[in-house]
This record gives structure tokens, sequence and C-alpha cells, in this order.
């Protein structure tokens, strides 16, 4: 098992570290005789670019769902329309896009643009790789006024 850049995959130093903690687990395991080799799963691997605002993405985009014969539905909420923004800008700016399996309900993809979008788009990248549903997410309880409300949002308009 190859850790890091030279594995291809999703060339990021958070990609490396997690490829890094599966290897040694599977060391362990390894030489105790015991437990399932860990299994790496790069569907939830979370893309950022640090600028004002950051931009970031996980899952799929609804071009790479279409291609995969997966049909989504999407729910856009603008950070002006929540609290939080306003305590870092006076005319606030950016979004929140989440994708779901119009079949299932379940998280497929995000993007974010915004301030510490780096920050919450890992409630993001959990529901991908629990493939949670965006009843899930409507459901969950968030802590006012936080950027993460805007899930809140998005998933009642994906739940109505």
């Amino acid at each position: 098992m190859a850790v890091g850049d030279v594995t291809g995959v999703a060339l990021f130093t958070h990609v490396a570290k997690y490829q890094a903690r599966a290897v040694a687990a599977n060391i362990v395991h390894a030489m105790r005789g015991d437990g399932a080799p860990r299994r790496l799963d790069y569907r939830a691997v979370p893309r950022v670019v640090f600028r004002s605002p950051e931009v970031a993405a996980v899952g799929l985009t609804g071009r790479e769902a279409e291609r995969a014969g997966i049909r989504v539905r999407g729910a856009t909420v603008e950070m002006a329309s929540i609290a939080r923004p306003f305590t870092y800008e006076q005319e606030p700016r950016g979004a929140l896009r989440l994708l779901v399996d119009e079949g299932t309900g379940v998280v497929v993809g995000a993007w974010a643009m915004g301030p510490l979008a780096s920050e919450w788009i890992h409630i993001a990248s959990l529901a991908v790789a629990a493939r949670l549903t965006a009843a899930f997410l409507r459901d969950s309880i968030y802590q006012f006024p936080t950027f993460s409300e805007a899930y809140l949002n998005a998933a009642k308009e994906l739940t109505q």
C-alpha cells in the first residue's frame, strides 16, 4: 500500500494523512494477525481553495453525478440569508449548494463559498461519507449563529 502523491489519488496532504493512518492500522493488524484490513474510500475528499472568500467542495458535482447515472436535486442557500456571515462582512457573499440523489435523498455532493468554507464543508464531507440523507440533515441541530445553518435551510428545501 502506498501513501501520498505516488498513489495518484487526490494529491492533498489531508488525503496522504488519511492513507498513512490506514497503512499504520493495517501494519498493526497484520503483525497481530487480527482484524480486517482498513479500506480507503475517496468519495468524500474535501477540496478547498484558500482565497477570500474560501471555496470548498466535496463529493460529486452535478455533471459527475449525471455521468454516473445518478439523478440529483440541488438546493442553493445564499450566505446573506443566514445570520453568521454578518459577523464577518457588512455585505455577506457566498453560498452553499447541496446535491442529493433524487431517488434516495442521500447527499452525494456539495460546494461552499464564503468565510471559513474550509471549516463548514466538513458537514457535507461527513454526509457524503456516511450516506446521510437531506432529511437527516434537516432534523439535526445547528448552533446559532453559524455558517452551518445553511445546511438546515438547504436540507429543508430538498425535503419539501
